[in-house]
C-alpha cells in the first residue's frame, strides 16, 4: 500500500499567530487495512503490526489531527519524519 505524503502548512502555536511552517503528515485510512487478508489470522497479524507502528510513532513525537472529515498523522520534524521511510512531496 502507498502512502501520498505532503507537506501542509500548520499554525505553530509557539510562535506569534502569523508564522506559518510546513508540517509532514500523511493521510491515515484504515478502511483498506485489511482489505487484502485472507483470514483471520492474518488479519489479526496486520492489526497487531499496525498497533506496533503506531505506537512507535507516538513515542517520537507523531500526532494524529482530524482535518476536514479525514486523519493525518503529523509530525513537526521532517528528519524524524523521514527515518520512518516517509516519503515528503513537494
Amino acid at each position: 500500500k502507498s502512502l501520498k505524503v505532503l507537506r501542509h502548512p500548520q499554525l505553530c502555536r509557539a510562535t506569534p499567530p502569523h508564522f506559518q511552517f510546513a508540517m509532514a503528515s500523511f493521510t491515515w485510512d484504515e478502511s483498506t487495512l485489511s482489505a487484502d487478508c485472507n483470514s483471520l489470522e492474518s488479519m489479526a497479524q496486520r492489526f497487531e503490526d499496525t498497533a506496533a507502528l503506531m505506537r512507535q510513532l507516538a513515542q517520537k513525537g507523531f500526532a494524529l489531527q482530524q482535518q476536514k472529515g479525514t486523519r493525518k498523522i503529523i509530525h513537526s520534524n521532517e528528519e524524524v519524519f523521514a527515518s520512518f521511510g516517509f516519503v515528503i512531496e513537494a
